[in-house]
């Protein structure tokens, strides 16, 4: 399993990527797409932000998938209620994260995911998918009824000791943190200050140039999508009157412009399939840089 990357990778798409669908089942399969992409590429927040064409019914679409799919299976029927949006959860491939990979037989050491089903004023014990509970001294911040970090230290008759985990505590990369803001302005003044800002687009550079702007001395990469009609500029154009360049500048952040795809064979690539391209290639920039790896 791989490590968290040295730097903050993060994605941001508009939520209505899934507005071109018209089934719930294709639009299902769209937000797996993108959370898989992000995982496999060890991307470190997934940002859902709304433009002038997502709906409401969208925006749900993503939140319930997305949280169904971070969960470990064998917490799923505890924690996911049913719903509509999930109806079709099932067609979509496995994470395979490190916590969701997990055998029955219980390894000291091992990092899983449990979920609180009760506490005292100074234990809590949790199921984390084995044949007993995990017992843990209870920490600031750790409530029954949610889901936390747990490493296995030991074994007793009646459960398995354990200890809580934060995620600085554990270099195994658990997938994407997912973040939803109503404006992509908002989203990026919160998450993209003093770091380089990707804005993908078949209007920017060709895709060797980043090679110029990716060195050790960026901690935060930030990249961003637009949605089916409108590029990233048009969107903040939309919703503060200033482009992409703009606001780079207002945030302390560096900006380039890239086009991922070379010579494209088609009239358009939707964000769907963008966030792969771009992520594999800037993966392959990132690697032969020795930067963010």
């Amino acid at each position: 399993m791989s490590s968290k990357r040295s730097c903050s990778l993060l994605v941001f798409v508009p939520i209505s990527i899934v507005s071109t669908e018209h089934r719930l089942d294709l639009k299902t399969l769209a937000v797996g797409h993108v959370l898989r992409m992000c995982s496999i590429f060890r991307v470190s927040d997934l940002v859902f932000y709304s433009d002038p064409h997502a709906s409401r019914q969208d925006s749900e679409i993503c939140r319930a998938v997305t949280e169904y799919m971070l969960t470990p299976p064998y917490l799923r029927k505890m924690v996911i209620p049913i719903k509509r949006e999930l109806k079709y959860v099932g067609v979509l491939p496995p994470l395979s994260l490190p916590t969701h990979a997990v055998s029955r037989i219980a390894t000291f050491g091992s990092v899983r995911k449990g979920y609180v089903y009760r506490c005292s004023e100074d234990t809590c014990f949790a199921y984390v998918g084995l044949d007993k509970p995990c017992r843990f001294n209870r920490e600031e911040g750790v409530f029954e009824k949610h889901i936390t970090l747990l490493r296995i230290d030991g074994v007793e008759e009646e459960w398995y000791d354990c200890s809580v985990l934060k995620d600085d505590d554990v270099s195994l990369y658990l997938g994407p943190k997912v973040h939803f803001f109503d404006k992509l302005s908002k989203a990026l003044t919160r998450m993209c200050r003093s770091g380089l800002i990707i804005e993908f687009t078949k209007h920017g550079l060709p895709i060797q140039e980043l090679l110029r702007y990716v060195d050790h001395s960026v901690d935060k990469i930030c990249t961003v999508f637009g949605s089916p009609r409108m590029d990233v500029s048009e969107v903040l154009r939309y919703e503060m009157g200033i482009d992409m360049p703009s606001l780079a500048t207002t945030i302390s952040s560096k900006h380039v412009a890239i086009d991922a795809v070379v010579k494209q064979g088609v009239k358009s690539v939707r964000t769907v399939e963008a966030v792969g391209i771009a992520l594999a290639a800037l993966n392959t920039i990132l690697h032969l840089k020795s930067v963010c790896t």
